[in-house]
């Protein structure tokens, strides 16, 4: 069984862990639509972790991709998932590192997803028209 050490470190969005799995650090993120773990090397940072640092990285589509759901997401849920990687990674698996094509088709996604988002946004709350400046 995998020694999962991990903290909240941020109460509201996005929701963040950060802490240790048998010894290396890790670090749990959600926002947006989607979550990420990663598991670094001792002495490495899990947040903004290099490839060459990593033991274990995987990111998931969260909410059904709905906008804001992952900042949402019950810290219990988080640590399930968290719970769940720390199982993979002790079985040897690297998660998405294992399986790069697959990586960069949920980055693309995401992406997707991101630029969407935006949209609306940008269609529900338009920037302000300043008196004497063209629309643009």
């Amino acid at each position: 069984m995998s020694d999962v050490k991990m903290q909240q470190t941020c109460p509201y969005c996005p929701v963040q862990f950060e802490g240790t799995v048998n010894g290396h650090p890790a670090y749990f993120r959600a926002r947006w639509s989607s979550w990420s773990f990663s598991i670094a090397k001792v002495g490495k940072s899990p947040v903004l972790v290099k490839e060459e640092d990593a033991l274990y990285f995987r990111t998931e589509e969260y909410g059904g991709g709905e906008f804001g759901a992952a900042g949402a997401m019950p810290p219990e849920e988080a640590m399930d998932f968290i719970k769940m990687c720390a199982e993979e990674f002790e079985k040897g698996s690297r998660g998405d590192l294992d399986r790069p094509k697959e990586l960069e088709e949920k980055y693309e996604k995401r992406d997707e997803l991101s630029m969407r988002h935006l949209q609306e946004l940008k269609a529900k709350y338009p920037p302000p028209v300043v008196e004497g400046e063209e629309s643009k």
